[in-house]
């Protein structure tokens, strides 16, 4: 089964590339609740599903985040939508032709979660670039200031 939702947001794959990680997963997504261990592209969450390994790959437009031993082959991509600035697609599909309606619950508050940290993406960007101190010039000694 598959399942979309469009986050209205400007972020380009290379954005998605290099902010997508799995050691910042919650900052994106609310129903991935905790990191428990991350090397690389590869890790163990706590989401709505449970605990899980997980991986992470690079793909044209985006990222592919894997649950490889999950029941379910769950499986979900984050991918700025060719021909469309401002919409970035969250697009998950499982090997399975029907689910209980629980977990379709559950995946749900899943893609929900992803809406909402894509498109709160902006302004959690500019709470951090507030917080960050400025810089301190010394003096000039070029002659132009």
């Amino acid at each position: 089964m598959e399942w979309f939702t469009e986050a209205h947001v400007r972020l380009r794959e290379t954005d998605l590339q290099r902010r997508l990680r799995i050691d910042n997963l919650p900052e994106w997504c609310a129903a991935i609740g905790e990191v428990l261990a991350c090397k690389g592209d590869k890790g163990r969450v706590r989401c709505v599903f449970g605990e899980h390994k997980l991986h992470r790959e690079m793909i044209l437009d985006g990222v592919r985040f894997t649950l490889p031993l999950s029941g379910h082959a769950l499986q979900w991509t984050v991918t700025a939508t060719a021909g469309r600035p401002g919409a970035v697609r969250v697009h998950c599909s499982t090997n399975c032709r029907e689910h209980d309606p629980a977990w379709i619950a559950s995946l749900e508050e899943f893609l929900a979660g992803w809406k909402a940290g894509l498109e709160g993406w902006p302004q959690r960007e500019r709470l951090k670039r507030a917080q960050q101190p400025e810089a301190e010039c010394g003096p000039s000694f070029s002659g132009f200031g």
